[in-house]
């Protein structure tokens, strides 16, 4: 045997030609269950094992696309999911973030604010402007 040439141990990965095709149904629907791509992969003509075909889309998973792993044990779950299937334990709450907003809309919404302010000020001095000159004889007066 050469020393140049690559020397191959084991048995080839049967997985190695249906990779590509698993990647492109992920990027299509990130949701797919991994029963169903074995299902499609299986009609496509794969004859290979289950476990090592599910490991296989476990790593082609893009993060963020509605999995998320368990922080004790780093099992891959389904974003939605509370405790852990793997380990038992509870998963912390992931709370989307509030969107932020621009500098030109908080001074656009500060601007709104203001003059709220400044006409419930008014309407505030011209009703106890009217009650004074009434006398207190006004609605207004008594409160």
């Amino acid at each position: 045997m050469d020393a140049s040439s690559p020397r191959h141990v084991g048995r080839p990965w049967q997985m190695a030609p249906y990779a590509p095709q698993v990647a492109q149904w992920l990027r299509e629907d990130p949701n797919l269950s991994g029963a169903e791509i074995l299902r499609r992969v299986r009609l496509a003509g794969y004859r290979g094992g289950k476990s090592a075909f599910y490991e296989l889309v476990r790593q082609l998973r893009v993060p963020g696309s509605g999995y998320k792993r368990c922080p004790h044990c780093r099992a891959l779950l389904r974003d939605i999911a509370e405790t852990c299937r793997h380990c038992g334990r509870s998963l912390p709450v992931t709370v989307p973030h509030p969107r932020v907003l621009g500098a030109a809309a908080l001074q656009e919404i500060r601007r709104e604010t203001e003059a709220a302010g400044v006409r419930a000020a008014s309407r505030h001095r011209s009703r106890r402007a009217a009650a004074t000159s009434d006398g207190g004889n006004s609605p207004a007066a008594g409160s």
